[in-house]
């Protein structure tokens, strides 16, 4: 009898401590861009770097200045990484290049409990990118031309 008890509290002992607190999944919800002229001529890092390229998030209804903002790196054309942790509803970021008018970016995100998930991305009020019939390479790289 004492075997079959113990052998019961050690089977519910490992149960308990064998469970672990699902852990969150977090999807990155950053959008790249590659900014050109006319002629497809790359003009990050040139015309416009990280000093005169502003970035704004709507956030409780104001627009405020993120801290970790954007990134510029050098592939083929260099590429313009916009980083966003905002999980408000609406998901909105305007991107300004020097004098230029902004660009708007909304994105719809996906939010669950344990995951975030950017699942359509609007550029200018254009749908660019819907993940139910994705058709680029690089999800969420866009091309502006400014």
């Amino acid at each position: 009898m004492k075997i079959g008890i113990n052998s019961i509290i050690l089977c519910i002992a490992v149960c308990v401590f064998s469970c672990k607190k699902e852990v969150g999944t977090f999807v990155s919800t950053n959008v790249e861009f590659n900014v050109v002229n006319a002629r497809g001529q790359d003009l990050l890092n040139s015309v416009f770097t990280k000093d005169n390229i502003q970035v704004t998030h709507l956030v409780n209804g104001e627009y405020v200045k993120p801290s970790q903002e954007i990134r510029i790196h050098k592939e083929t054309l260099h590429v313009l990484t916009v980083f966003d942790k905002s999980m408000s509803e609406p998901n909105i970021t305007l991107i300004q290049f020097g004098n230029s008018k902004p660009d708007t970016i909304r994105k719809e995100l996906l939010i669950t409990d344990n995951s975030v998930y950017c699942s359509k991305v609007w550029i200018n009020g254009e749908l660019k990118f819907d993940d139910s019939n994705q058709t680029n390479l690089i999800p969420r790289r866009f091309t502006l031309v400014k």
